[in-house]
């Protein structure tokens, strides 16, 4: 890039760089929590950062969005947060806020009831005042740098908790993988994850996505049944598939069923 922008300013007549091709960057191996693993972590992690996990697993926010997250930003009434810049840190030095990483970092992420009721505590009792406030500060209410943070809060999580390796990148996958197991296609995941097409979340997650080639047979096989009963004057059912759950309403486990009217 660097000898590409010599040539296009003349500081070069040709890049010494044509043609070579740069060896293949190591894909970090990525790993994911359940739900399970997820209130571990909380509970291990000090209580001024607990909603700082679950915020982080359960949206897919990076570390510099979540930082970057202001007052404002945070609609409790609708239930989402805005990201629309992200803090600079360079060398453990705060340079201030920047915009996100691309076009596509600029949504919206919409949060899960007990998360809002977790925002609306974190708000009240552990944010900056000010529309313009931070909403993530460490207890002396300021912007944590990475390094101190890693030193003195996650590492020792980590260790409380048993995922001495996890790093916190890792709660952004865990967010793919718990959106995924409820059944969310892979462009909504895209626009969650704030990835700049959806090339790059299947190349990432396509792994965790249901078989497309499954999808497709199963979603055959439901067509044609019901092509059957409805020839036979039945009246055709959808039914879940590997492509689309069932949708339902579920009867709440806690909730015993009514008993049936008397006629």
């Amino acid at each position: 890039m660097l000898m590409n922008a010599a040539v296009e300013n003349e500081l070069l007549a040709r890049t010494p760089t044509k043609g070579v091709k740069p060896p293949p960057i190591p894909k970090q191996e990525m790993r994911f929590l359940s739900a399970v693993e997820v209130r571990e972590l909380a509970e291990a992690i000090h209580p001024w950062f607990r909603t700082w996990v679950y915020f982080g697993a359960y949206t897919g926010l990076r570390w510099s969005e979540m930082l970057g997250l202001r007052r404002k930003d945070v609609d409790l009434l609708r239930g989402h947060v805005r990201v629309e810049q992200q803090v600079i840190e360079v060398r453990s030095k705060f340079l201030g806020f920047g915009p996100v990483k691309t076009d596509a970092g600029r949504r919206t992420v919409t949060m899960p009831k007990f998360l809002i009721e977790m925002m609306e505590e974190q708000l009240a009792e552990r944010a900056q005042p000010g529309k313009d406030g931070q909403v993530f500060v460490n207890t002396a209410g300021n912007s944590p740098h990475a390094s101190s943070f890693n030193g003195q809060t996650w590492r020792l999580a980590k260790k409380r908790a048993g995922f001495e390796n996890l790093r916190w990148h890792d709660l952004r996958h865990t967010a793919v993988a718990l959106a995924i197991e409820q059944g969310a296609h892979a462009k909504a995941i895209q626009e969650r994850m704030g990835h700049s097409s959806i090339a790059v979340t299947l190349d990432r997650y396509g792994h965790l996505l249901p078989s497309i080639e499954q999808c497709i047979a199963v979603g055959l096989e439901e067509a044609y049944r019901l092509a059957g009963q409805a020839q036979l004057g039945k009246v055709p059912s959808r039914h879940s598939t590997p492509c689309r759950p069932d949708r339902r309403r579920q009867p709440h486990p806690r909730r015993a069923p009514r008993p049936p009217r008397e006629p």
